[in-house]
């Protein structure tokens, strides 16, 4: 709907025939400077803003249950409607009338134009968020907690719901578009869903930072408050990001857009802004404004312009109005030391700023004239010389002349934030340069800034020229012959540099630093790794003053293979630091759907005395086979790589395309040799995820390699985690094993990307057989290692198989994997009922402060996400999750509780807050457990288990669904025979007895 841009005769003549000038334009989706100006203040926690059919804002105070009414500019502030329990969204109709989602108050209400209200509907326990009207008058309301889209009458009939499925504890702000497309922020998934009228969900945008809310500008663009990053991000209707608006300091929530481009925006800190755009100077005499709009072209009143904060008190004297551009001069210039520069715009009725006519979304042929503005921050782009990088001194012969000299042409400046090169003009040196007199002359020359730099103080460049009596030296070149090996990987000519990155020439003493790119030169345009035997000439560059190059010759030797003793006769020769030994490749059979097909390359090299086998997958062969595979087995399909040569690293080779061939055929790899296999989903790859961070688009997935690898970890590696787990009384079973895959792609300059992919959709499976004489029945658990080698559980079973045991271990990322003993009888539960449970959480490593442990103390909300968290195995040390609460900073459950919530396990507060030591309910905890009953897949049973409970009335609409399904999986079982007792607390015993069943119907422990 972007009106195309109009250039009046009237700029045209101004512009052939007043000074040139070259107005900032705005990058689309570049981030564009905080510039908001405040609109009000003293809200309590306002949480959303609409302008009204009155033409005035409406700004819902969540924590001040109220609806406050204001002019456009803050004036007049009202309360309109008090008494609402947490109002979030709101929607006007035709008539005038407001429609309010309440939170907390689980209701929509409807308020007339003088306040008076009256109940739509009741939605009990589910908490309310977006709402919306349709073009057919039908309201949408979005419940938090459920995840679900309500659809109904105004009057609250015809009730039903839209759209289900959606994350729970995730939806929040919603709009609609004129073809009746509901648009709704997805905090958690960090995007925007649209959601078409016949209920087709998809994705509108996505990364984007915790979007709190949506809005459809009068514009026609779509804007979306990313709370996490602090902007406003500007969509068109094609959901592509044309522009992002910072809001400073201000994590931003509701949001609404005017005809004429303003932004109006609330944010948790009690106080309403409004972005009318941002202004710069670009040089001393003009500022220019970027407007959120296009604009009518031509003059506007400079008298309706003020310009305050400068020192020399400029005032504007023309306007020049074209497109979304406003340029103001002035008729006093501003300096860079006007730090705070304000703009204000009052309209006068001469000339009046004026829309290209969109003052709605349907609407066409109107104008529409700016509101007034005032004190819009200028960003001061005049900049301050406040010192110059000085010249070494130039040495010249006896009898140079000074148009031999080469004096600079220009130099560098630094300025007030960065630096600059600026042309030199060079006086005739002090005294005047004689070059036939040998002597020092003191050249100063003046920089030549352009018109946005200022130099107060007359900073100037300066140089010594020294004529001389005798020539310059020239450098040594004799003794810099080096030695390297055949093939070595990795070296670089600056390798053969002595360590402290000099070479010395011995003739003389003089040293000669690496060039400022850090490289050696070479003669010619070979590459020096990987060459045959040979001598190699390189050169280096000049230094300063020179016209010698030290230059020297890379002499490549063949390999030559170490002594093996016995002989006494003839030289011992000692090898070079050779890293690759000769390899030995056998074509492979890989299994497809119990079917052997030949389908790659098996290469088995020795690296500094590792072994490493790798296996290379023959692209079309693999796609033939896979196409032939799914004709007969559209089911489970899996394809096995049996690794004939066992080594100390298994790497698998496979393409990108092929990937995406098997995750959409739903196949599982197996990367397996005699005692260590590796089964995967190929969905967990997300290929396309991948391709995307990586830059590569889906019909080039050939492109990208992505290589499953199996390793096992250094003698000296073992022995620290051996000790360190001694350390905690634990040991390890088997030597620890690292499991990775990596995406890579090669650009065309051979420069090469990686990307590893640690985090999956479902549990990746590694079956490691348990070494002969050890008893499986010491067997406690597996463990996951971290960077700082401390470990925690991950879900194990360990089984028997023709003879010989074996430990599945099963995770949601990729690391460093072992089994440990750890047998632990828990004292302050014996005789308890839960005594059995208690002792295998312990041993398990899931309840870590065992001695603290009171079985039927009520669990907190904090104390809950440490036990799901680590029971799922999603534990780990050192991750990076952004804190998006207020008030865990000092839990000591804290990276549980982000870990938790980044799984979209548990969610926190509408306000922000998690309540970390609020007693968990068991309706709540049912709700996290059945999250994570998705997570590791384990299906709702077939029985209707909640109707047996003569209390299942009592369960919220927003957890019935949670409730339900842990019942009838037999994760949770009621308080007695026949109540659930939902509102009522959970104990630890409770909980961590349900984390336990949890876990075995998964078939993810032994039970």
């Amino acid at each position: 709907m972007k009106q195309k841009k109009r250039i009046s005769i009237l700029l045209i003549f101004m512009m052939l025939f007043s000074i040139s000038l070259t107005i900032p334009s705005v990058t689309y989706a570049a981030t564009i400077p905080y510039s908001g100006i405040p609109v009000s203040s003293g809200h309590y926690f306002p949480v959303n803003i609409v302008i009204g059919q009155d033409d005035r804002l409406y700004v819902a105070e969540y924590s001040g249950n109220k609806i406050i009414k204001m002019d456009r500019g803050g004036q007049n502030k009202t309360t309109f409607v008090s008494g609402i329990s947490q109002p979030v969204g709101m929607v006007f109709d035709a008539a005038g009338n407001l429609y309010v989602a309440q939170y907390n108050g689980s209701k929509v209400i409807k308020v007339d134009s003088s306040g008076n209200t009256t109940l739509t509907r009741d939605f009990s326990y589910d908490y309310l968020t977006g709402i919306a009207l349709s073009s057919e008058g039908k309201l949408f309301v979005v419940s938090y907690w459920s995840g679900k889209i309500y659809k109904m009458n105004t009057d609250g009939t015809d009730f039903s719901e839209f759209a289900t499925g959606l994350r729970a504890g995730s939806l929040i702000g919603m709009t609609i578009d004129e073809d009746d497309n509901l648009y709704v922020a997805d905090l958690s998934n960090n995007k925007v869903i649209k959601i078409t009228p016949d209920a087709t969900v998809s994705d509108f945008i996505t990364n984007i930072a915790l979007p709190r809310w949506v809005a459809l500008g009068k514009d026609g663009f779509f804007y979306v408050a990313a709370s996490g990053s602090r902007t406003i991000e500007k969509i068109s209707q094609n959901g592509t990001k044309v522009a992002t608006f910072s809001t400073g300091t201000f994590a931003p929530w509701g949001i609404s857009v005017d005809a004429g481009g303003y932004i109006y925006f609330t944010e948790s800190n009690n106080s309403t802004h409004k972005i009318v755009g941002n202004a710069e100077t670009f040089d001393t005499r003009h500022i220019g404004l970027i407007m959120n709009t296009e604009m009518s072209d031509g003059y506007a009143d400079p008298a309706a312009f003020l310009v305050s904060g400068a020192a020399s008190n400029p005032q504007v004297i023309n306007a020049v109005v074209s497109g979304s551009s406003i340029t103001l001069t002035l008729n006093e210039s501003v300096a860079a030391l006007d730090n705070s520069l304000k703009v204000s715009y009052a309209k006068t009725g001469i000339n009046n700023i004026t829309t290209t006519g969109i003052n709605s979304i349907s609407t066409t042929g109107s104008v529409y004239e700016l509101d007034d503005f005032s004190n819009l921050s200028i960003k001061n782009n005049i900049l301050l010389v406040i010192n110059a990088e000085s010249i070494p001194q130039i040495k010249v012969a006896k009898g140079t002349s000074l148009n031999e000299v080469n004096l600079p042409v220009s130099g560098t400046v630094y300025l007030n934030n960065t630096t600059t090169s600026a042309a030199i003009t060079w006086d005739g040196g002090t005294p005047a340069y004689n070059g036939n007199i040998a002597g020092t002359y003191t050249f100063s020359g003046t920089f030549n800034v352009g018109n946005n730099i200022s130099n107060p103080n007359n900073i100037k460049a300066s140089v010594d020229v020294v004529v001389s009596d005798a020539p310059p030296v020239i450098p040594p070149t004799e003794n810099l012959d080096q030695p390297v090996p055949t093939g070595l990987i990795g070296v670089t000519p600056t390798s053969l540099a002595n360590s402290d990155g000099k070479i010395t020439g011995t003739a003389t003493g003089m040293e000669y630093k690496l060039s400022s790119s850090g490289t050696w030169l070479p003669v010619t345009s070979t590459e020096i790794i990987g060459l045959p035997a040979g001598t190699y000439p390189m050169r280096y560059a000049a230094k300063t003053g020179f016209n010698a190059s030290p230059s020297v010759n890379v002499i490549v030797e063949a390999y030559r293979a170490p002594s093996t003793g016995g002989s006494s006769s003839g030289s011992s020769s000692s090898p070079l630091p050779l890293l690759q030994l000769p390899s030995v490749s056998n074509d492979i059979e890989m299994i497809i759907n119990n079917e052997i097909q030949k389908s790659g390359t098996e290469i088995r090299t020795e690296i500094n005395g590792r072994t490493e086998v790798r296996v290379v997958v023959d692209s079309q062969q693999m796609n033939n086979h896979i196409e032939k595979a799914i004709k007969i087995n559209n089911g489970n399909n899996e394809v096995i790589v049996p690794v004939l040569n066992t080594g100390d690293t298994i790497r698998v080779a496979l393409t990108g395309e092929v990937i995406k061939k098997m995750e959409d055929n739903n196949f599982k790899l197996s990367v397996k040799d005699e005692k260590i296999e590796y089964r995967i989903d190929a969905e967990n790859f997300t290929i396309e995820k991948a391709a995307q961070t990586m830059g590569v688009s889906l019909d080039n997935l050939q492109s990208i390699d992505v290589e499953v690898s199996i390793n096992k970890i250094t003698s000296v590696e073992i022995e620290a985690l051996k000790e360190q787990a001694k350390a905690s009384g634990h040991t390890i079973v088997f030597e620890p094993v690292q499991f990775e895959i990596t995406a890579r792609i090669t650009s065309a300059d051979g420069k090469v990307e990686e990307l590893k992919i640690n985090r999956f959709n479902s549990f990746a499976e590694r079956i490691i057989e348990i070494p002969e004489g050890i008893d499986p029945s010491n067997i406690t658990t597996g463990i996951v290692f971290n960077k700082d080698g401390s470990y925690s559980h991950v879900p194990t079973v360990v089984f028997e198989k023709g003879g010989k045991w074996y430990a599945s271990i099963n995770s949601l990322t990729n690391s460093t994997y072992a089994v440990i003993g750890n047998p632990v009888a828990v004292d302050l539960v014996k005789g308890h009922w839960s005594e059995k449970v208690i002792n295998d959480m312990a041993s398990r490593l899931i309840l870590v402060d065992h001695e603290n442990f009171v079985a039927d103390k009520a669990v907190t909300r904090a104390e809950f996400a440490e036990y799901i968290v680590r029971a799922s195995g999603l534990y780990r040390e050192g991750l990076f999750i952004e804190n998006k609460f207020t008030d865990i900073g000092t839990s000591k459950h804290l990276t549980s509780i982000l870990i938790a919530n980044d799984w979209g396990i548990i969610q926190g507060y509408l306000d922000g807050t998690f309540k970390p030591e609020a007693a968990i309910t068991r309706e709540e905890a049912m709700t996290m457990y059945a999250k994570v009953m998705d997570i590791v897949r384990l299906p709702e049973g077939s029985n209707n288990r909640i109707l047996q409970y003569k209390d299942a009335k009592q369960v919220a609409t927003w957890a019935y669904e949670a409730v339900s399904k842990t019942l009838s999986a037999g994760v949770f079982n009621g308080r007695t025979e026949d109540t659930i007792t939902p509102k009522g607390t959970l104990t630890h015993a409770e909980a961590l007895t349900a984390i336990r069943n949890l876990l075995t119907e998964s078939g993810l422990i032994n039970k």
